[in-house]
């Protein structure tokens, strides 16, 4: 489908594998702050499971309905787009008002997700070439399950040395790397 050089398929894997890691950072820091927000907001935890519940509703149960979209259209939308979502709106979740831009932020964060997964997943296999396809999905696989890893550790460090409200900060990593993709993945 795509007619790319070896190093720029290399390129364009790398870069979808950094993506995977950051975008699932921020998937990872709901579970860790959403007792802090509870707290500020001053809701109960079985609100904020139920909260978290719908998060994970938006971001894994609807990607199959954005993978139908994203198969019939190979461009970088929703992997551009996923990763800006999610970098813009899961950081800002601590500095919520109240309980329904809360929910705004965190539906709109995790369609980040959502949108993010299905292409680039697509694009791994896309840009990979045949004998290596397995190599490269698993490397992109691990990136992902590694920054979902790392997401709560981050949002520990940021909250517990420079305070809940500094989590909005880190929008700065995803918006930089979003900004890589665009142009060093493909169009």
């Amino acid at each position: 489908m795509y007619n790319l050089s070896p190093k720029k398929a290399k390129r364009a894997l790398l870069w979808l594998c950094m993506a995977h890691f950051v975008c699932d950072i921020y998937t990872g820091f709901l579970n860790l702050i959403m007792p802090f927000i509870a707290a500020k907001l001053g809701f109960s935890m079985a609100v904020a499971a139920v909260l978290i519940s719908i998060s994970h509703i938006c971001s894994n149960m609807l990607q199959p309905i954005f993978g139908f979209f994203a198969d019939n259209n190979l461009k970088r939308f929703f992997v551009f787009w996923g990763l800006v979502l999610v970098s813009v709106f899961i950081p800002l979740t601590p500095n919520s008002p109240n309980i329904p831009v809360l929910l705004l932020f965190m539906i709109l964060g995790s369609l980040g997700g959502s949108f993010f997964h299905p292409q680039a997943t697509g694009f791994t296999n896309i840009f990979s070439k045949q004998d290596c396809c397995s190599d490269n999905m698993g490397a992109f696989i691990s990136m992902g399950s590694l920054g979902f890893a790392f997401g709560p550790l981050i949002a520990a460090l940021i909250t517990q040395l420079l305070g809940l409200s500094m989590v909005s900060w880190t929008s700065i990593m995803g918006l930089f790397l979003a900004g890589i993709m665009f142009l060093c993945v493909p169009k």
